[in-house]
């Protein structure tokens, strides 16, 4: 399966922006989509800015993007320890 046109060129666009941007970015996608359904687009674009990220910052590790998301985790969405 190819690619489509429009994630590709994203794919492009997204050579040239930091590993901070693509944390930024991968984070707003991730918060809105705890709290809505993305369209089609949207989860398109969050796609290809996640695969970014996972193989620029993490060397296409999964798991390494995974616990670093559960750290970025507000303290508030956090549950509390036992009193």
């Amino acid at each position: 399966m190819r690619p489509r046109p429009q994630a590709q060129a994203l794919r492009d666009d997204l050579k040239h922006v930091s590993v901070e941007d693509l944390k930024r970015g991968y984070l707003a996608c991730h918060q809105a989509s705890m709290r809505r359904m993305l369209d089609m687009g949207e989860t398109m674009q969050c796609s290809v800015i996640y695969e970014a990220l996972k193989q620029r910052a993490f060397g296409g590790d999964f798991e390494r993007l995974l616990a670093w998301t559960r750290a970025q985790a507000p303290a508030t969405a956090r549950p509390s320890p036992p009193s």
